[in-house]
């Protein structure tokens, strides 16, 4: 492997974390269709990247709400077949749910969809209330909830009304929300990052479902939840997210910050997500492999590493750009992307598609997460990206 030549400092460096370097990854992304920089990332080159062709067709916005139901499709039928050889559980009923509900609701306005689509909706959604009802703080239930929540706030008029108010009743769950303390220092919490933000976007969405009286008690909880998870956000604005490398919960808080998106009541925290997903996408970008994320692990397994079945970013790299297909992609398990109002940049998608034609490149980064109730981050990260592969290490620094 033949060195890189050294670059400018004062072009190539960007501190973590600031608002500036996130801003400006995008930017460059842009500018120079080359999105080799990444949000809270240093990138230095071995030579100017090559310009970007014009995205697919397949990519174009123009064509973006065809191809986003053609993934919610896709993830209906396969759930549908996979659940006449195994039963589901509370989560994969819960994206059953979902996506059946929006095929059906598809369906009702007069457009194709399969006719069984309604029927396995409401037997979904009634059986994940059954599994998880009063048991909504469970990991796998609250993350159930996410999926049914976005069923009674996008899809309820598939559901019959007995259902429909059940569910409105239980989407309408919270628990309350972190104290004043909590707020000035969001890393302080014992749960895993996943699961603290799969619990600001269930409460927030909560609040969605309903509201609650101006001066109430649930409206003053929507309040204090609202500007938690607008210090959370910002935090990872600046520091960046503790479990990054680990290409499945980092995949779990993406699918928080698309219900944060779509339904928090407040405008700054739903602009705030939209954020940290452009960057956590253009990060991906330009450290995949064929949609696969590559570079540095952490938290991680084989399975969400190498398998087309059973991890969520290759059925992303296929509504993205087009990658990979579609038979031999698992889309049932990741159906929130296609029912979202949240679209991946142009950038980004045209990175995804292109990023085996870069030159080869280097990604440098460093991270330090000061966490209260867990072990403090502070790490060194180096990727080595070139055409056919890529080189990753995550170095601790500083921890004893």
């Amino acid at each position: 492997m033949r060195a890189l030549p050294r670059n400018d400092p004062s072009r190539a460096r960007r501190h973590s974390g600031t608002k500036g370097a996130a801003l400006t990854a995008l930017a460059l992304a842009a500018a120079l269709a080359a999105c080799t920089v990444g949000a809270r990332r240093q990138s230095l080159q071995a030579q100017p990247p090559k310009a970007l062709a014009a995205p697919e067709t397949a990519t174009a916005p123009a064509k973006a709400a065809e191809r986003k139901l053609r993934y919610v499709e896709l993830s209906y039928t396969q759930m549908a077949r996979f659940s006449q050889r195994i039963p589901l559980d509370e989560e994969r009923r819960s994206y059953g749910a979902l996506s059946a509900a929006a095929i059906a609701a598809e369906t009702t306005a007069g457009k194709p969809g399969r006719s069984a689509a309604r029927t396995d909706a409401v037997r979904w959604v009634a059986g994940t209330l059954d599994e998880c009802t009063g048991q909504w703080n469970k990991v796998n239930c609250e993350r159930a909830l996410l999926s049914l929540q976005r069923v009674a706030l996008q899809y309820a008029q598939v559901l019959p009304p007995d259902l429909q108010a059940r569910l409105r009743t239980e989407a309408a769950t919270f628990v309350p929300p972190p104290n004043e303390e909590a707020i000035r220092n969001p890393w302080l919490f014992k749960e895993t990052e996943n699961q603290r933000a799969v619990r600001i976007a269930r409460c927030l969405a909560a609040m969605k479902v309903e509201p609650g009286p101006e001066g109430s008690p649930r409206a003053a909880a929507a309040e204090a939840w609202g500007r938690y998870a607008e210090a959370f956000l910002l935090a990872h604005d600046r520091e960046g997210w503790y479990e990054a490398e680990s290409p499945g919960y980092i995949g779990t808080s993406m699918t928080a910050l698309l219900q944060l998106v779509d339904h928090a009541p407040q405008e700054t925290v739903r602009r705030l997500a939209a954020r940290q997903l452009d960057l956590l996408f253009a990060e991906w970008a330009q450290e995949q492999v064929d949609g696969f994320p590559a570079g540095a692990k952490s938290r991680t397994y084989v399975h969400w590493a190498l398998g087309a079945n059973n991890t969520r970013w290759p059925a992303w790299a296929w509504l993205a750009a087009g990658l990979g297909e579609a038979a031999k992609i698992s889309f049932k398990d990741s159906p929130e992307i296609g029912t979202s109002s949240y679209e991946i940049p142009e950038p980004v998608r045209r990175l995804v598609a292109e990023r085996r034609s870069q030159a080869p490149y280097e990604v440098r980064a460093r991270r330090r997460i000061p966490m209260p109730e867990r072990l403090d981050l502070d790490t060194a990260l180096y990727s080595y990206a070139t055409p056919d592969y890529i080189l990753g290490t995550s170095q601790s620094v500083g921890v004893a």
